[in-house]
């Protein structure tokens, strides 16, 4: 009878032992997809702050006189354009 119990609790601690694997890779994958979000909350804060400049810089120029800032002309942003007939970007 003894044996049987520790047997049951052997089996307790290893299945014990495997929620808390899974509980470690379920904050490890919470971890990364924040860290993933950060940088994509850092990249549209770059983009915001790129739109203030240009419109800054464009405020009172007429269409014929705009043009893009040498600044900006880096292509360091790549936005797709949206096409919203077929619902998606395009690359």
């Amino acid at each position: 009878m003894y044996n049987h119990m520790l047997q049951q609790e052997q089996r307790n601690a290893q299945m014990l032992e495997q929620l808390v694997q899974r509980e470690r890779q379920t904050a490890q994958f919470i971890q990364q997809n924040l860290q993933s979000h950060e940088k994509s909350i850092q990249k549209c804060q770059e983009l915001i702050e790129v739109c203030n400049q240009m419109e800054r810089e464009f405020v009172g120029q007429t269409a014929s006189e705009t043009t893009i800032p040498q600044s900006l002309t880096n292509q360091s942003f790549k936005i797709p354009a949206y096409q919203p007939q077929f619902g998606q970007f395009l690359q």
